[in-house]
């Protein structure tokens, strides 16, 4: 246990000392996901769209390799005009942050394509329609897992005297119930007909 608080100690010196530096990041992106924020009030819902966040499982600040999911924010032109797609393998300088927990990484510059990964980019479009589209997601995320229509949903509750904040999984797709997901149950159906295909042969 002593060690362990001697760690996550050390640890948290680390992200004091790296906050608002401009480091040297390289790694494999994951996910592209817009960023959005839903306002809770008395009078209704809003959800709107604050660029984008590719999400990296784990990459290099500089020499040293961070081992948990790290953030890059982009903006909607940065989208554009660099059409990143899940599977490259970028490298950029940006500044690092801390976020309610999470370590994103904002303004890249000087981004590099080391090595493409071969998938379509998202575009704006596509996002725009799941932010109008889209559902908080009220059954169990095991489903959702690595599902392309899932994201997090930065929420401020304004709808009691004092305001809260907090996350929630938010589907693209509008649907409320993953154990009912079309998109869930097609992956199944696809991996149980792979399966009989390959006991045949």
């Amino acid at each position: 246990m002593r060690d362990f608080i001697d760690a996550f100690h050390e640890f948290e010196g680390w992200l004091e000392i790296m906050r608002e530096k401009t480091v040297r990041f390289s790694g494999i992106v994951e996910l592209i996901r817009p960023h959005l924020a839903m306002k809770m009030g008395r009078q209704g819902n809003t959800v709107r769209m604050d660029d984008y966040f590719l999400s990296f499982e784990r990459g290099h600040m500089g020499n040293d390799l961070f081992d948990d999911r790290i953030y890059l924010k982009i903006s909607e032109g940065f989208l554009k005009r660099f059409e990143p797609a899940p599977g490259d393998e970028i490298e950029c300088d940006a500044i690092f942050g801390i976020d309610k927990g999470r370590v994103i990484l904002r303004n890249p510059r000087r981004l590099e394509l080391i090595k493409s990964g071969g998938q379509s980019p998202l575009t704006s479009s596509r996002a725009r329609v799941g932010r109008a589209t889209g559902k908080i997601i009220r059954g169990s995320v095991s489903f959702c897992k690595d599902c392309p229509y899932c994201c997090l949903l930065d929420v401020e509750d304004d709808r009691r005297q004092k305001s809260s904040f907090y996350r929630r999984f938010y589907c693209l797709r509008g649907i409320v119930d993953p154990e009912h997901c079309p998109v869930r149950l097609s992956m199944l159906v696809k991996n149980d007909s792979s399966d009989r295909v390959s006991k045949r042969f």
